[in-house]
């Protein structure tokens, strides 16, 4: 995809986790955006400076590895055109850990911005912004040092215009994580978090359950079979290995959540 920006342009990067796409897709922002962006068009000599939007899902190398990278693509661009994303001028996969589609990517934006553009990146808490701008400024051989990395939510606390990264009358600005709360994860604390984070590959765990039994998914929820219209269901789990898991009779399950749950089932409690 070529970039068309060759003298200014306002370019968002928003930034989506890929292991928690729908939990971490800025929807309201998007919204905005969506509005903003239609009353531009309204205005024929407006409508030439429109800005731009990149979509940057990050944390690809957490994926199974039987994921293709063709797949993924469609998948995120179905689930973006479904979150009410506008046009996008371009969508990469990338692991700012592994340093994967990250010097790509930091040159597509650049060509979009210009020599004087300004480039804002935005996206939920925690769906890896920090460690992308901190990857780009590797990139450039540039310090950035007041970016945190960290599974606590509102890290960044403000706009930081971020220097070093892009040509000297590009502008690059960090914006606070946005506040999805709705998540589970907001409701936990500082130690729960780190536990539900996802930081290696992510591998399933299946389980064959029949009616009247439960999985408890640590003590963050539980899964009861009720009824179902075969014999048995199969059930795959996709989670932080420190989440553990336990299979057993629901009748069973109040008890072993009350003897169990933060002990060997770690979660909220």
């Amino acid at each position: 995809m070529n970039p068309s920006g060759s003298g200014s342009a306002t370019v968002f990067v928003m930034v989506v986790d890929c292991v928690d796409f729908d939990g971490s897709f800025p929807r309201t922002a998007v919204k905005s955006l969506f509005q903003a962006l239609e009353r531009i068009q309204d205005n024929s000599k407006r409508a030439k400076k429109l800005p731009k939007l990149v979509l940057v899902a990050t944390k690809v190398d957490l994926l199974p590895s039987q994921v293709s990278p063709a797949r993924l693509d469609r998948w995120v661009k179905n689930r973006a055109r479904s979150g009410g994303a506008p046009k996008l001028n371009g969508v990469y996969m990338v692991s700012s850990k592994k340093d994967l589609g990250v010097r790509n990517l930091l040159s597509f934006v650049k060509d979009l911005a210009g020599p004087r553009g300004n480039v804002w990146v935005i996206g939920a808490q925690n769906a890896g912004k920090s460690t992308l701008i901190n990857a780009f400024a590797k990139k450039q051989g540039a310090k950035v040092t007041k970016l945190t990395e960290a599974p606590i939510p509102g890290t960044t606390l403000g706009i930081l215009r971020i220097a070093g990264v892009l040509p000297a009358k590009t502008k690059m600005f960090d914006t606070p994580g946005l506040l999805h709360p709705y998540l589970m994860s907001m409701r936990l604390n500082r130690d729960e978090q780190k536990m539900v984070e996802i930081r290696k590959e992510l591998r399933p765990r299946t389980y064959r359950i029949k009616v009247g039994q439960a999985i408890q998914i640590g003590g963050l929820t539980r899964l009861d079979l009720v009824e179902a219209s075969v014999e048995t269901i199969y059930v795959i789990v996709w989670a932080s290995a420190n989440v553990s898991l336990h299979m057993g009779k629901i009748e069973n399950a109040d008890e072993v959540s009350r003897n169990h749950v933060g002990i060997r089932l770690q979660g909220c409690h």
